[in-house]
């Protein structure tokens, strides 16, 4: 419920504000939401505009970034949501499951906004912090969980996929030449999923120890 709402408002607005290919009728049109929107540390750090740390993550640059992290969220979203549902009942599950989210996308831009809040030209756009986030607690809250990766029909278990992920965030961020803009919110994104779960529910852990003994 949470995850479907979450991805319908995405998607409306996201797809409202495209710059190029835009569905919509002119008149209806709002491409200029992407600056509005956009999360851009110089803004927030400079101007006090706190909104687009969370607004950010309702735009998105095309169809693809858009298309990929509702279509994660989608599959991912929802095993998360009642895994919290089943643990705390309907209400406070989808409420933990709301706040987490959100939580997720402030967590995610701290760094960057430290790093870049003197920075104009440095701005990103999505959902990708939370989506991450998401995905990682899904590993988390379900140990033998596998991924596919792109073009390899193979699944690839949780705690790999993880593992390389955030290894390939720091290689990003390490080589300052690549021009990988938005890798710290996947990788400070990937580790708030992996510790939330645990935070609100710690039998989480002494199943992931018991299941490590193992």
């Amino acid at each position: 419920m949470v995850t479907a709402s979450i991805i319908i408002v995405t998607s409306i607005i996201s797809i409202v504000a495209f710059p190029k290919n835009n569905p919509f009728p002119r008149c209806m049109a709002r491409p200029d939401l992407l600056g509005i929107f956009m999360f851009n540390p110089y803004y927030v750090s400079h101007f006090k505009e706190y909104y687009r740390i969370l607004a950010s993550a309702l735009v998105h640059t095309g169809w693809w970034h858009l298309l990929l992290n509702m279509i994660t969220l989608y599959f991912i979203g929802n095993l998360v949501e009642e895994a919290f549902v089943g643990i705390y009942g309907v209400l406070l599950g989808r409420i933990i499951y709301l706040v987490f989210y959100l939580l997720a996308l402030i967590v995610s831009s701290i760094s960057d906004l430290i790093k870049y809040r003197d920075k104009l030209s440095y701005s990103f756009y999505g959902a990708s912090g939370a989506v991450s986030a998401v995905m990682f607690a899904s590993v988390i809250i379900f140990p033998k969980i596998s991924f596919y990766l792109f073009f390899i029909p193979i699944p690839v278990p949780g705690y790999v996929y993880a593992l390389l992920f955030l290894l390939y965030c720091c290689y990003c961020m390490a080589r300052q030449k690549i021009n990988c803009f938005g890798n710290a919110v996947h990788f400070w994104g990937g580790l708030f999923g992996l510790f939330f779960p645990i935070f609100v529910y710690p039998p989480i852990l002494v199943h992931l120890i018991s299941l490590f003994l193992k």
